[in-house]
């Protein structure tokens, strides 16, 4: 109980902060560029040829497009932000005063993060349904004929968000740690080489599976991959 109230007036004080407009705008970044993108050329999921499947086409091409910088990036702003409030506004010292223990606190403020997390991907897979549903219907003036392939959809969502945790973590304990935004010199340098590593992660874990055949335009084939 002495948790759940924690992580309650935690998750308060996010209300007031720019990680959930953070979360807002980077979960619907990309799939809102796609969006334009096809209305602008009246274009549709069909775009993407004689594939097997032109969902698992469009979930591969705008996860690319956001796992190897935008996501991991806004793991650590999101991340910063949140655990820099008691810094910024000098309320360390009353929080300690708290009748809780400090591992409570600190727990609380992680499982608060790893909520906004999930707050992220839900915006993204949003703005991903209607950046593929919405063209179809001003365009085609119905819905994808295609299926919607949900089992390989959870399952590609889970493996990425349990890929983003080891940069959840480290990025937490540097931003306890250390006042600034990335902390001490050195501790940027490794922010930003775990940030790399991560994207890298990401990519593949995206682009690991099955293979998916679409024809090029020079008439050969192109590899995707698919979950």
């Amino acid at each position: 109980m002495q948790l759940i109230n924690s992580i309650k007036s935690e998750w308060l004080k996010t209300r007031k902060s720019a990680a959930s407009w953070l979360c807002l705008i980077g979960g619907l970044f990309i799939p809102l560029i796609f969006l334009i993108g096809f209305l602008y050329n009246g274009e549709t999921l069909s775009t993407y040829g004689e594939v097997e499947n032109v969902w698992t086409a469009h979930f591969f091409q705008v996860w690319q497009s956001m796992v190897v910088f935008l996501l991991p990036m806004g793991l650590i702003l999101a991340t910063s932000l949140i655990t820099q409030m008691e810094f910024r506004n000098n309320t360390w010292k009353q929080l300690h005063t708290t009748p809780q223990p400090y591992y409570v606190i600190f727990w609380a403020k992680f499982i608060v993060i790893i909520g906004m997390t999930l707050q992220f991907f839900f915006y993204f897979n949003l703005g991903f349904l209607l950046s593929g549903i919405i063209p179809s219907l001003v365009v085609d003036k119905q819905l994808p004929d295609a299926t919607f392939p949900y089992s390989q959809f959870f399952t590609s969502n889970w493996k990425i968000f349990v890929t983003c945790l080891p940069v959840l973590a480290l990025q937490f304990l540097i931003s306890l740690r250390f006042k600034n935004f990335f902390g001490s010199n050195r501790c940027r340098i490794d922010v930003i080489s775990c940030h790399i590593n991560t994207g890298r992660q990401l990519g593949a874990c995206v682009f690991k599976s099955v293979q998916l055949q679409s024809p090029n335009h020079d008439g050969h084939t192109r590899n995707y991959e698919r979950y």
